[in-house]
């Protein structure tokens, strides 16, 4: 999803720089922690779930 609106350019450089940041530190760790944290989740009954902000926010 990021890189589609990327290459559409149509996010805001700090959003790009975020990005690359994030790409950057998953890809040292091979999302270890985001899987683990994830996996904690879901032994405690929760999971995660991604929605848009309200326009208005």
């Amino acid at each position: 999803m990021v890189e589609s609106c990327a290459k559409s350019d149509r996010l805001s450089d700090s959003a790009k720089q975020l990005h690359e940041k994030l790409d950057k530190m998953l890809t040292e760790s091979n999302a270890s922690e985001i899987y683990t944290f994830i996996e904690l989740l879901d032994a405690l009954g929760f999971r995660v779930a991604i929605a848009l902000k309200d326009p208005e926010s």
